[in-house]
């Protein structure tokens, strides 16, 4: 099989109607197409859609929500956070949780230190921090080396998971790549 062939993968977008494909982590990367809007900290409405606008956009929040959090400024943090979910178009319930927070400022300064750190699974379990893909793409922009984790991400890592054993001609999955996913 040619290596262009074996990571072909491709899907229809329902809201575009239109056919997306990629044969590489590259390709996605050049395809990358993620249509957004919020309103900013001024009441302006931003749009984009590419990489770089979404980067931009991201790294702006992350800077103001990390000043936030070190200036423990309440309403900037409540700020941030909606941009981002707004970006991410999750606010769904997400927006009321963080809404409805006394201390968020301390609660995703305990996510930073609950996450940067070497725990175990079960001390994790026992945490009470918020899992989503809402939540997650808040914590991407203030813990080190934390990614968005929504089911988009989980379906590619289990894609890469099984070119890798089949490349590697493993019958069972490593117990180092199993991880959790949502339905």
């Amino acid at each position: 099989m040619d290596k262009e062939d074996f990571f072909k993968h491709s899907y229809l977008n329902i809201k575009s109607k239109e056919n997306w494909m990629c044969n590489s982590i590259y390709s996605a990367f050049e395809n990358y197409s993620w249509p957004f809007h919020y309103v900013d900290s001024s009441g302006n409405r931003i749009y984009g859609s590419s990489f770089l606008e979404s980067k931009m956009v991201l790294d702006e929040c992350s800077r103001i929500l990390r000043t936030s959090l070190y200036l423990k400024d309440e309403d900037a943090c409540f700020s941030a956070c909606r941009q981002i979910i707004e970006w991410g178009g999750v606010t769904n319930k997400n927006l009321d949780r963080i809404s409805r927070m006394k201390n968020r400022c301390d609660y995703f300064n305990y996510v930073i230190k609950l996450l940067e750190c070497d725990i175990d699974l079960e001390e994790f379990t026992k945490s009470d921090i918020i899992m989503n893909s809402g939540f997650t793409k808040i914590y991407s922009l203030i813990v080190q080396d934390f990614i968005i984790y929504d089911s988009r991400v989980g379906a590619a890592l289990g894609l890469l998971i099984k070119c890798f054993c089949e490349d590697k001609q493993k019958e069972k999955i490593p117990e180092e790549l199993r991880f959790a996913w949502g339905l």
